[in-house]
């Protein structure tokens, strides 16, 4: 088997030199990537650079398993021994040295399996999805092997940490290596942008259901009451018809709230569009699950619905709609779900340099963004969203303003920009409080609304005004700033957001016309769009042949 000698990406570099270092000095850490940030090549490369012994990577579902032995195999060109149900490696062909194990956790622990590996110990152990590590399968293993090489190193490798869990993995991992997340993996064009559709079911009330806190996660809906309540025939009608409606052609992964949920919302789906949706669980024959994946790459099946399979270790970079059909307030879970859309097709992104390259690629590819479509009820009651997971690093105020008009039911784009956004007008707003100036709300405007004959009913709808004016809210709109938060502004407020926010980003018609003509538009302001558009439309509405100077 030769190997195959893929280049890393940049950040995949950082990522294995961080560890190699972190682990030089200390025993244990962890290294977190975003789903679709390639962890599988950054733990292969991490075993094809160890120099100090037998390797062996833990992971706990057959298709991590699986997907992990093929491409360290890849990488370090000799297949690993695979441990795993009644797959297992002859006593005759192991060695000590250079060996490299991929293991089931559930099969590794057993004392069999152990003692098999004796007098074979390794130097490095890697546990994939290791937010799980805390658990005491795995730490019997790390236990075991560490009596066995008193400087055993442990690297885990995650695409979301859960942070109520940091204490108890603490105990497990000394540092953390390396973190890139979800925010930087699109900003720099390596991973699809994503879209957010939220659709209200009516009948659903989620302030009914019990929510519990599990000893190391975050608190979430009770998911046999959630689960009670979604397979209610009409919730799952009022499901069906938006995800038939807003999903287009999409190959769509649908996440549900249990077995008999994925398989009565297929069942709904299909009696719409018959042979349009599958079901799979975790006691799902494998060959058949096997099946409706591949049919699923290869487009002909649209929708799978899902419980409990998906959430890690899936690769079909052809979809490009997750369905959270199942409410939920874990960051961890819905940034598990939503990452499963987020990789770009095959070959779209690599080979480039730039992020604008790759944002470009993207742009034009048959996979441009990942449509996230969120079910709540009547209520939102904490229910997590795509601000949630896009903003990590922003205060939960800003991710609110932030994801106001999802939230609303618009279709909307997740963008770095609007938590940016968010973030500038709250601070203008505390600024302001602090100073005790009172807002002036003195000015309504009124909407009437008409019956279909165009006569007027009567009523009223009656918008809050800040003073700002006509011309202020137009050009805050034009700027990203949705209509009804500028119209809320005091003439001093919109200047000032005007005068911020418009020295780094210029007007959607503006970056329309830059990017058709192939220039960045990321930082420029509106004056210097204006300067280089004149440039451009002096010349017929072409690019300079001497290109054009920014400045």
């Amino acid at each position: 088997m030769t190997p195959v000698f893929r280049k890393e990406r940049p950040y995949q570099r950082e990522a294995i030199d961080a560890i190699k270092a972190t682990l030089a000095a200390k025993d244990s850490c962890v290294a977190v990537i975003p789903t679709g940030g390639g962890k599988t090549v950054v733990i292969g490369k991490t075993i094809r650079e160890w120099e100090f012994g037998n390797c062996l990577v833990l992971a706990h579902t057959t298709e991590i398993v699986n997907q992990t032995a093929e491409k360290v195999g890849d990488e370090i060109g000799v297949p690993p021994h695979v441990e795993m149900g009644v797959r297992g490696a002859d006593l005759g062909g192991l060695w000590q040295g250079d060996m490299t194990v991929v293991a089931s956790v559930q099969s590794m622990v057993s004392n069999r399996r152990l003692e098999k590996y004796r007098n074979y110990p390794f130097g490095l152990i890697v546990v994939d999805e290791c937010h799980h590590a805390t658990s005491p399968s795995y730490r019997k293993v790390i236990d075991y092997f560490r009596g066995r090489n008193p400087h055993l190193k442990v690297l885990g490798v995650t695409a979301t940490p859960n942070r109520t869990d940091s204490t108890a993995l603490g105990l497990v991992f000394e540092d953390v290596a390396y973190s890139r997340d979800i925010a930087f993996m699109t900003s720099e064009g390596w991973l699809v942008p994503f879209e957010q559709l939220t659709v209200t079911v009516d009948s659903l009330d989620l302030d009914t259901i019990k929510v519990k806190k599990a000893r190391g996660h975050e608190a979430d809906f009770t998911r046999e009451e959630l689960e009670q309540r979604l397979v209610e025939e009409r919730v799952l009608h009022e499901m069906a018809t938006p995800i038939l409606q807003e999903t287009g052609g999409r190959p769509t992964i649908v996440f549900t709230a249990g077995v008999e949920h994925a398989h009565a919302l297929a069942r709904i789906l299909n009696a719409r569009r018959p042979g349009c949706a599958a079901a799979v669980d975790g006691k799902t024959d494998p060959a058949e699950r096997t099946q409706i994946v591949r049919q699923f790459s290869a487009g002909n099946l649209q929708y799978v619905c899902n419980f409990g399979v998906f959430t890690e270790g899936f690769d079909a970079p052809a979809t490009a709609c997750v369905v959270m059909a199942r409410p939920t307030k874990s960051v961890s879970l819905y940034t598990q779900c939503v990452g499963r859309g987020l990789r770009p097709l095959p070959g779209t992104v690599d080979g480039y340099a730039t992020a604008f390259d790759r944002q470009a690629a993207i742009a034009t590819s048959a996979k441009h963004n990942c449509l996230v479509l969120d079910f709540v009820g009547a209520s939102r009651n904490g229910v997590v969203d795509c601000y949630d997971v896009l903003g990590g690093n922003y205060d939960v105020e800003v991710r609110a303003l932030a994801g106001e008009a999802a939230r609303q039911g618009d279709r909307c784009k997740v963008t770095v920009e609007d938590l940016e956004l968010a973030k500038a007008v709250l601070a203008l707003r505390r600024k302001r409080q602090q100073e005790s100036q009172l807002l002036v709300d003195s000015t309504y405007r009124v909407d009437r609304v008409e019956d279909g004959d165009g006569a007027g009913s009567g009523l009223s709808t009656p918008v809050r005004r800040g003073g700002a004016s006509d011309a202020q809210v137009s050009l805050l709109v034009k700027l990203g700033v949705r209509r009804e938060v500028a119209i809320g502004y005091t003439p001093a407020q919109a200047g000032a957001v005007i005068d911020s926010v418009g020295q780094s980003r210029c007007t959607s018609g503006q970056r329309a016309i830059l990017v058709r003509h192939g220039v960045d538009p990321t930082g420029v302001g509106v004056a210097r769009a204006g300067r280089i558009i004149d440039r451009i439309a002096a010349n017929n509405w072409r690019v300079p042949s001497g290109g054009i100077n920014l400045e």
